[in-house]
């Protein structure tokens, strides 16, 4: 009779709990696992962002906006860079766009373990859905200010610009899935590594404002010296934006092998920063 009980008591369990020590994996199931929480903690960061707010979701579209305008003042009438006969508030518009978002889930991901320390150290939950939900909620920024590029493009089209329309505009989600990876990945390693060294952290938005103009966001990188031009081409970032531009545009300057590189790159750091991340996160809360 008793073990009768035993084994219908054991078949009442629909998930064994098993330790992970000394393993090493990407444990990105857990992910899907935890959905719901990763829905509740975007929802969260959402409403957070919008709290006692007039405009809401308009305030996502001042900064590009505004940043738009100086760059068209700045680099376009006293500077004069080229920008490959793209109209120019297009041209700025989307490569602001992009680069908000990468840099923007860039500081936040690295900040998770400082941020979240707190929650961390009293409830558990795989640690990965909190970058993960990051990126997410930060897609929706992006959504927001794509709708207002878009309608700008549809005039400029309408209007008999430049504007090479072709099947290509289609690359654009795989683009968008592109940058999150690479910015993810980064935002993980840079969290693992800022827990026990905070110097990292703090050179952090020094170090991104170098980087946005190391990468052809005011500029096409036809634009770029000879010289120069290997390492723009070696930074990860410049692929996504050429091609965003050869998608909407029809114009781009990115060789093929430029794009390959930015593609292993962005798996390799990806990768490395899931593992990196899901390993630190067993020890954060000893060194945070």
């Amino acid at each position: 009779m008793n073990d009768t009980i035993n084994r219908s008591q054991k078949n009442e369990w629909d998930k064994i709990i098993t330790s992970d020590k000394g393993k090493i994996g990407l444990k990105l199931n857990r992910v899907w696992e935890y959905r719901d929480l990763t829905m509740l903690l975007v929802k969260r960061d959402f409403i957070t962002y919008y709290k006692q707010t007039v405009f809401g979701p308009l305030w996502y579209l001042v900064q590009p906006v505004l940043t738009t305008i100086m760059y068209m003042i700045i680099f376009g009438s006293l500077a004069k860079l080229g920008t490959d006969d793209i109209p120019q508030v297009l041209f700025y518009f989307s490569g602001t766009m992009l680069w908000t978002y990468f840099s923007g889930n860039l500081k936040e991901v690295s900040n998770t373990f400082t941020v979240n320390k707190n929650i961390f150290s009293k409830v558990f939950f795989p640690r990965i859905v909190v970058p993960i939900a990051t990126t997410i909620g930060l897609l929706i920024k992006l959504g927001i200010q794509f709708v207002l590029f878009v309608i700008v493009y549809i005039y400029f089209f309408i209007r008999g610009f430049r504007i090479n329309v072709s099947w290509t505009i289609c690359m654009f989600p795989f683009l968008i899935i592109w940058l999150s990876l690479l910015s993810c990945g980064l935002g993980m390693i840079i969290s693992s590594i800022t827990t026990k060294y905070k110097d990292l952290a703090l050179i952090l938005d020094f170090i991104i404002s170098l980087w946005m103009y190391a990468t052809p966001i005011v500029y096409p990188i036809s634009e770029v010296p000879d010289s120069l031009k290997i390492f723009a081409c070696l930074n990860p970032v410049s692929a996504p934006v050429e091609l965003f531009r050869y998608c909407f545009f029809g114009i781009s300057s990115i060789p093929l092998w430029v794009v390959l590189v930015s593609l292993i790159m962005t798996m390799v750091l990806f990768i490395f920063g899931v593992l990196v991340f899901n390993r630190n996160e067993k020890t954060f809360v000893d060194v945070i």
